[in-house]
Protein backbone atom coordinates (compact mmCIF):
# COMPACT_ATOMS: atom_id res chain seq x y z
CA UNK A 1 0.00 0.00 0.00
CA UNK A 2 1.14 3.46 -1.03
CA UNK A 3 0.24 6.90 0.11
CA UNK A 4 -0.25 10.25 -1.93
CA UNK A 5 -0.65 13.87 -0.45
CA UNK A 6 -3.12 16.59 -2.46
CA UNK A 7 -3.54 19.70 -1.54
CA UNK A 8 -7.30 21.06 -3.40
CA UNK A 9 -7.80 24.96 -3.49
CA UNK A 10 -10.51 26.49 -4.23
CA UNK A 11 -11.66 26.77 -7.79
CA UNK A 12 -7.81 24.95 -8.24
CA UNK A 13 -9.23 23.23 -11.52
CA UNK A 14 -5.35 21.60 -12.61
CA UNK A 15 -5.26 20.46 -9.31
CA UNK A 16 -8.78 18.78 -9.40
CA UNK A 17 -7.67 17.27 -13.01
CA UNK A 18 -4.53 16.12 -11.58
CA UNK A 19 -6.29 13.95 -8.88
CA UNK A 20 -9.33 12.54 -10.80
CA UNK A 21 -6.60 11.68 -13.04
CA UNK A 22 -4.62 9.68 -10.40
CA UNK A 23 -7.67 8.39 -9.02
CA UNK A 24 -9.02 6.62 -12.43
CA UNK A 25 -5.13 5.18 -12.79
CA UNK A 26 -5.01 3.11 -9.07
CA UNK A 27 -6.87 1.05 -7.33
CA UNK A 28 -8.23 3.33 -4.24
CA UNK A 29 -7.87 1.89 -0.83
CA UNK A 30 -9.11 4.68 1.15
CA UNK A 31 -9.46 8.33 1.55
CA UNK A 32 -9.18 10.62 3.93
CA UNK A 33 -9.86 14.76 3.92
CA UNK A 34 -9.53 17.84 6.08
CA UNK A 35 -10.15 21.25 5.81
CA UNK A 36 -6.56 23.81 6.37
CA UNK A 37 -8.15 27.24 7.38
CA UNK A 38 -4.90 28.19 7.01
CA UNK A 39 -4.27 27.31 3.57
CA UNK A 40 -8.04 27.65 2.56
CA UNK A 41 -7.82 24.27 1.16
CA UNK A 42 -9.12 20.48 1.44
CA UNK A 43 -5.78 18.17 2.20
CA UNK A 44 -6.14 14.84 0.64
CA UNK A 45 -5.11 11.72 1.63
CA UNK A 46 -5.13 8.69 -0.11
CA UNK A 47 -3.81 5.34 -0.14
CA UNK A 48 -3.88 2.97 -3.11
CA UNK A 49 -2.74 0.28 -4.78
CA UNK A 50 -0.59 0.84 -8.09
CA UNK A 51 -1.74 -1.64 -10.77
CA UNK A 52 -4.91 -2.35 -12.70
CA UNK A 53 -6.68 -5.03 -13.64
CA UNK A 54 -5.38 -7.15 -16.46
CA UNK A 55 -7.53 -5.98 -19.30
CA UNK A 56 -7.58 -2.23 -17.41
CA UNK A 57 -11.55 -2.84 -16.89
CA UNK A 58 -13.30 -3.27 -13.86
CA UNK A 59 -15.40 -6.28 -13.46
CA UNK A 60 -18.32 -4.88 -13.73
CA UNK A 61 -17.23 -3.10 -16.71
CA UNK A 62 -16.57 -7.05 -18.24
CA UNK A 63 -19.84 -7.84 -17.58
CA UNK A 64 -21.46 -5.36 -19.32
CA UNK A 65 -24.14 -5.55 -22.74
CA UNK A 66 -23.11 -4.02 -25.28
CA UNK A 67 -25.86 -0.92 -25.07
CA UNK A 68 -26.50 -0.17 -28.34
CA UNK A 69 -27.22 -4.13 -29.34
CA UNK A 70 -30.76 -3.06 -29.98
CA UNK A 71 -29.84 -0.82 -32.87
CA UNK A 72 -29.94 -0.76 -36.41
CA UNK A 73 -26.19 -0.86 -38.62
CA UNK A 74 -26.96 2.55 -39.34
CA UNK A 75 -27.65 3.51 -36.22
CA UNK A 76 -25.43 1.85 -34.61
CA UNK A 77 -22.41 3.71 -36.48
CA UNK A 78 -23.80 7.02 -35.17
CA UNK A 79 -23.48 5.49 -31.69
CA UNK A 80 -20.42 4.86 -31.78
CA UNK A 81 -19.00 8.57 -33.15
CA UNK A 82 -21.51 10.10 -30.69
CA UNK A 83 -19.39 7.27 -28.13
CA UNK A 84 -16.48 8.83 -29.37
CA UNK A 85 -16.89 12.63 -28.45
CA UNK A 86 -18.01 11.86 -25.20
CA UNK A 87 -15.02 10.03 -24.44
CA UNK A 88 -13.34 13.08 -26.07
CA UNK A 89 -15.30 15.40 -23.80
CA UNK A 90 -14.83 13.34 -20.96
CA UNK A 91 -11.08 13.29 -20.94
CA UNK A 92 -11.11 16.96 -22.12
CA UNK A 93 -12.95 18.00 -18.52
CA UNK A 94 -11.31 14.78 -16.36
CA UNK A 95 -14.46 13.04 -15.99
CA UNK A 96 -15.77 9.73 -16.03
CA UNK A 97 -17.56 9.38 -19.66
CA UNK A 98 -21.19 8.72 -17.81
CA UNK A 99 -20.79 12.06 -16.29
CA UNK A 100 -21.49 13.45 -19.69
CA UNK A 101 -24.02 11.20 -21.39
CA UNK A 102 -25.03 7.30 -20.15
CA UNK A 103 -25.03 5.23 -22.41
CA UNK A 104 -28.96 4.72 -22.20
CA UNK A 105 -29.02 8.43 -22.93
CA UNK A 106 -26.06 8.11 -26.10
CA UNK A 107 -28.19 5.21 -27.32
CA UNK A 108 -31.25 7.61 -26.83
CA UNK A 109 -29.95 10.41 -28.67
CA UNK A 110 -28.36 7.84 -31.35
CA UNK A 111 -32.52 7.42 -32.07
CA UNK A 112 -32.84 10.64 -32.28
CA UNK A 113 -33.98 12.71 -35.90
CA UNK A 114 -30.77 13.99 -37.48
CA UNK A 115 -30.13 16.45 -37.45
CA UNK A 116 -29.13 17.03 -33.94
CA UNK A 117 -29.68 19.74 -31.85
CA UNK A 118 -29.19 21.24 -28.42
CA UNK A 119 -33.32 21.31 -27.85
CA UNK A 120 -33.67 17.81 -29.10
CA UNK A 121 -30.93 16.34 -26.99
CA UNK A 122 -32.49 18.33 -23.80
CA UNK A 123 -35.48 16.15 -24.17
CA UNK A 124 -34.05 12.93 -24.12
CA UNK A 125 -35.03 11.45 -20.55
CA UNK A 126 -32.59 11.85 -17.63
CA UNK A 127 -30.41 14.71 -19.67
CA UNK A 128 -32.16 18.20 -19.14
CA UNK A 129 -30.88 21.62 -20.77
CA UNK A 130 -27.73 22.03 -18.05
CA UNK A 131 -26.30 18.67 -19.35
CA UNK A 132 -27.45 19.47 -23.21
CA UNK A 133 -26.23 23.06 -23.07
CA UNK A 134 -23.05 22.10 -21.49
CA UNK A 135 -21.70 18.99 -24.07
CA UNK A 136 -24.86 18.78 -26.64
CA UNK A 137 -23.43 21.22 -29.04
CA UNK A 138 -20.39 18.89 -29.19
CA UNK A 139 -22.46 16.13 -30.56
CA UNK A 140 -23.77 18.29 -33.52
CA UNK A 141 -20.60 17.32 -35.33
CA UNK A 142 -22.30 13.78 -35.98
CA UNK A 143 -24.50 14.56 -38.50
CA UNK A 144 -21.98 17.85 -39.75
CA UNK A 145 -19.53 14.59 -40.39
CA UNK A 146 -22.19 13.21 -42.39
CA UNK A 147 -22.27 16.11 -44.72
CA UNK A 148 -24.57 18.45 -43.24
CA UNK A 149 -23.92 21.90 -42.76
CA UNK A 150 -25.60 23.17 -39.02
CA UNK A 151 -28.09 26.07 -39.11
CA UNK A 152 -28.48 28.86 -36.97
CA UNK A 153 -30.20 26.62 -34.24
CA UNK A 154 -27.59 23.79 -34.03
CA UNK A 155 -24.77 25.97 -34.46
CA UNK A 156 -22.28 25.49 -31.46
CA UNK A 157 -20.70 28.84 -32.12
Amino acid sequence: MQYRRFTLASADEAAERELNSFLRGHRILDVQSAYDQRQSAWMLLVSFIDGQLSDGASPARRNREDPAKDLSPELKVRYEKLAAIRREMARRDAIAAFHVFTNAELVSIAQLEPPLTVKAIASVSGVGEKRAEQYGGELLRVDNEEGGEPDGENCPF
